[in-house]
C-alpha cells in the first residue's frame, strides 16, 4: 500500500513520476498539478500561510491521480495554472466541472490580495505627501496609477471602472467560451 498523498490523495501512477529532461530531472507536470492541488486544500502548513484556501476541498473522483490525470489530458494546459474559482466566483472545491486551466495574466488579473491590501478598498492607498487618496491597478505586471482623489470612494470607483474596461477587453480575447463568459460576468460583478 503507497502513502496517501497530503493524507487522501492516492497515487496510482503505472509510471515513473520523474524523469530526465536535459540532464535535470523533471516531475511529470500532471503528478505536479495534482500534489499542488492536494497541497493548496489539505496542507496545514500550506493554509496557514494563504488563509484563502481554507475550506477548500478536492472531489472525490480526483483524490485518485489517474482520474485527474485522465481529465488534465483533455485540457488545454501547457504553460497555464489549474484555477477552480474563475468559472464559478467564490467555489472552493476543485472537480471537473468547475475547474479550467487559465493563463497568469488571468489568474493576476482576478486576484483581490485581500489578506495584504491594507484597510483602504481594493485599488486605493493613501499619498501622505499628496494627502490625497491614490488609485491604482496592475496591467500585465504594471501598476497603472489612476489618479488622486479626496476620498477613497471616489479613489475606489476610477479603480473599479478601469478594472472592469481591462477584464472586458481579456474576455473578447478567450477562445474558450466558458472562460470568456466567466470573465464578462466577473466584470459586472466588480
Amino acid at each position: 500500500m503507497k502513502k496517501l498523498i497530503q493524507g487522501v490523495g492516492i497515487n496510482d501512477a503505472e509510471y515513473t513520476l520523474t524523469a530526465m529532461v536535459n540532464g535535470n530531472r523533471k516531475k511529470c507536470p500532471f503528478y505536479s498539478t495534482w500534489e499542488n492541488m492536494l497541497k493548496r486544500c489539505y496542507s496545514a502548513a500550506y493554509i496557514s500561510r494563504r488563509p484563502t484556501y481554507n475550506g477548500c476541498t478536492v472531489c472525490e473522483e480526483w483524490l485518485t491521480f489517474s482520474n485527474f490525470r485522465r481529465w488534465m489530458v483533455k485540457q488545454d494546459w501547457k504553460g497555464k495554472a489549474l484555477d477552480k474559482d474563475i468559472l464559478f466566483v467564490g467555489n472552493k472545491e476543485y472537480a471537473p466541472d468547475k475547474c479550467c486551466f487559465v493563463t497568469r495574466e488571468i489568474n493576476n488579473l482576478l486576484l483581490d490580495r485581500k489578506a495584504s491590501r491594507g484597510k483602504h478598498p481594493i485599488g486605493v492607498y493613501f499619498d501622505k505627501q499628496a494627502k490625497k487618496f491614490k488609485a491604482q491597478c496592475n496591467e500585465n505586471g504594471k501598476s497603472i496609477h489612476l489618479g488622486c482623489y479626496d476620498n477613497p470612494e471616489d479613489a475606489h470607483k476610477a479603480y473599479v471602472d478601469f478594472k472592469r474596461e481591462l477584464i472586458k477587453s481579456v474576455a473578447k480575447n478567450q477562445q474558450d467560451q466558458r472562460i470568456k463568459s466567466a470573465l464578462e460576468k466577473r466584470a459586472e460583478l466588480i
